[in-house]
């Protein structure tokens, strides 16, 4: 049972079903283990980077290889400064890994329709938009007006 006050959540389960921290004999063993993770699931790894970084108070830690890392979970592991809970993901069916599940194409070929019509059209013929400026205009006479009205620092159009 799960209930909340305020802003945080409190779950209730019996003394059985709470889950059981790992623990090791030895650094070693810890190590080993972490190893085993690492060489099944490669993202394992970088979680544990990940987990050392928001918690560790060495600055070079960003320098650690992966074996440092994997070797200093292992170290708070077997102090039991930190605990891991394994816990099973039971479904009704197996599921899947992540990399396994293709999504679905948002719109597969199979189902597109063709876009061309029963009969051949000709393309549509061009629009003509009417001139902006009237033919007469002399643009060069134009701009000479402009220029001159902002050499006095008059407005180019009365308002």
């Amino acid at each position: 049972m799960i209930f909340r006050v305020g802003f945080q959540s409190f779950e209730v389960q019996q003394t059985l079903e709470l889950p059981k921290p790992l623990t090791f004999k030895s650094r070693d063993e810890a190590l080993s283990w972490l190893k085993s993770l690492a060489l099944r699931e490669p993202l394992t790894t970088l979680r544990f980077r990940e987990f050392l970084s928001r918690f560790s108070s060495d600055p070079e830690f960003g320098r650690f290889s992966d074996h440092d890392a994997l070797d200093r979970m292992a170290e708070l592991l077997f102090s039991r400064k930190v605990s891991i809970v394994a816990r099973e993901m039971r479904s009704g069916a197996a599921a899947k890994p992540a990399e396994t599940q293709t999504a679905a194409a948002a719109f597969p070929l199979s189902e597109r329709s063709s876009r061309r019509g029963a009969t051949t059209s000709s393309p549509p013929a061009a629009v003509e938009d009417p001139p902006t400026f009237d033919m007469k205009m002399d643009g060069v006479a134009q701009a000479a007006v402009l220029v001159a009205a902002a050499n006095e620092a008059m407005p180019f159009c009365p308002e």
